[in-house]
């Protein structure tokens, strides 16, 4: 799932997805996105991450990433 919100201090989009399938992490962290250490998680991401593993998803597969549309080309 991704979110794009308006951010406070920059624009960002944020998404939840498996740490070591080929078309997930790996294929956002290709298209500029990043993981998030635990400390950088907010309090909705978290919310996502714990309704994932209520709903089945292996916790220590799943991660939160963000990509900084301030740095994205957009031409």
């Amino acid at each position: 799932m991704m979110t794009v919100r308006p951010a406070r201090a920059e624009d960002a989009g944020a998404l939840t997805t498996f740490r070591a399938v080929a078309w997930n992490a790996p294929f956002y962290r290709k298209a500029g996105f990043r993981i998030l250490e635990d400390a950088e998680i907010d309090e909705r991401l978290a919310s996502l991450l714990d309704d994932e593993a209520r709903h089945g998803m292996p916790t220590g597969q799943r991660c939160a990433m963000r990509l900084d549309l301030s740095r994205v080309d957009t031409r």
